[in-house]
């Protein structure tokens, strides 16, 4: 089943929607640049790096000062960043508290020998000690990228008013009664470099909260249309969910299967077909599992809304013999709709013309994909017109990217 075509006039990017060799991300918290000045490139690289990586302490230095100084420590001498952002984004992964002490080494492999570097140095230091050793093999500090995280407790740490019930043995089975339990760790950002710079895009601290996540809600101006529904196309159209006014019966194919509880469409070891989605909520998913393919992802939103998050453990690849137009092609239909890449999946999208589009959607930004992945050869794009957003992939020089690949 092809999906329908893009519309003529969007088969190439606007003019005045080309990216210039010096381009913003859309979003206030996004607005970093594309592309580095050679004149400071590494320092703004750097930078990128910490207000990804570091995770902060967030109660106020005096304060703190004032609960270490009673256990001898020294808080004013730790390389301590302040983002709240990130802090609350990394704490839940690492079980990280705000008053805990996390100390940045970093691990880089040399891509073309395959070469693999960690620095003795922490922070700033550590981050040059690794700089120079890709450049000694003859790397580009510039294609430097975060591809994951190691992180180890070093020691743990009470304050004076300390009380703790539990096993005294086992820090993380304590009940904390009074004062502080404050944990040192030692984490190892993992790095990746090649010998050439690297164009491309980070990801994103978190997705965007949004509304009318069920399957099948008010559509405004329509009303509930009962016409949901998940068709897997693999030369046979099977409707995995047919909603009550399509007067369908449902059918199972191999390696597919749609959790009604968490509105999730599991993919496990799926080789080929499309898929065709229609009115399924913000809330729904992708969860992939092992290695799959399919030859097209097209989501409808219709006035309610169709987003889409791809997740899980397992890798994805939409479209590689580009047989079609576009990989994913999400019709918000006039819904705030976008698709959003969770951390863990491997995906690699392409398209004929493009390999994501998304079309009529009320979001000035369409496309999140969480840290660490990473967006190889290209960043994110849009066009507006009368309030409405297209948002796609755009290479280098600002044309519609026909390869997405985010790890």
């Amino acid at each position: 089943m092809e999906t329908d075509r893009i519309p003529e006039e969007y088969t190439s990017p606007p003019e005045e929607f080309q990216l210039p060799e010096e381009t913003y991300y859309t979003g206030e918290e996004y607005s970093y640049k594309a592309q580095s000045d050679t004149d400071n490139g590494s320092e703004k690289r750097h930078e990128r790096l910490k207000k990804m990586l570091l995770i902060p302490v967030a109660a106020s230095v005096s304060a703190v000062s004032i609960l270490f100084s009673s256990i001898g420590f020294d808080p004013l001498g730790e390389d301590i960043f302040n983002s709240d952002e990130y802090s609350h984004h990394h704490a839940h992964e690492y079980d990280i508290e705000p008053w805990d002490i996390v100390h940045d080494y970093y691990r880089v492999t040399y891509l073309p020998t395959g070469d693999t570097f960690e620095s003795e140095s922490e922070g700033d230091a550590g981050y040059e000690e690794m700089c120079s050793w890709v450049e000694e093999r003859g790397g580009v500090r510039d294609s430097i990228r975060v591809t994951g995280f190691d992180i180890v407790l070093i020691e743990t740490m009470y304050s004076e008013d300390y009380i703790g019930v539990g096993d005294p043995d086992d820090p993380d089975d304590i009940y904390v009664a009074q004062g502080r339990q404050i944990k040192v760790y030692k984490r190892i950002n993992i790095c990746e470099a090649s010998d050439k710079d690297q164009f491309g895009e980070y990801g994103d601290p978190e997705f965007p909260l949004l509304s009318n996540t069920e399957p099948n809600g008010y559509a405004e101006g329509f009303g509930v249309l009962d016409e949901e529904y998940i068709i897997y196309n693999d030369g046979e159209e099977k409707y995995i969910v047919a909603g009550s006014a399509l007067g369908r019966e449902t059918s199972q194919a191999d390696g597919i299967r749609y959790d009604a509880g968490t509105n999730s469409l599991i993919l496990s070891g799926v080789d080929g077909g499309s898929l065709n989605v229609n009115l399924m909520g913000n809330g729904f998913r992708i969860v992939v599992e092992g290695d799959n393919r399919i030859d097209s992802l097209l989501v409808w939103g219709f006035h309610y809304g169709g987003s889409v998050t791809i997740t899980g453990s397992g890798s994805l690849t939409i479209n590689g013999d580009m047989i079609q137009e576009c990989g994913i092609y999400l019709k918000a239909e006039e819904s705030e709709s976008c698709i959003m890449i969770d951390r863990g999946v491997r995906l690699d999208v392409y398209g004929s013309v493009t390999a994501v589009f998304v079309e009529d959607t009320k979001l000035e930004k369409s496309i999140y994909f969480l840290e660490p992945l990473y967006l190889d050869e290209g960043v994110r794009a849009y066009d507006e017109k009368d309030g409405l957003f297209a948002g796609y992939i755009a290479d280098r020089t600002g044309a519609f990217a026909k390869h997405a690949v985010f790890r």
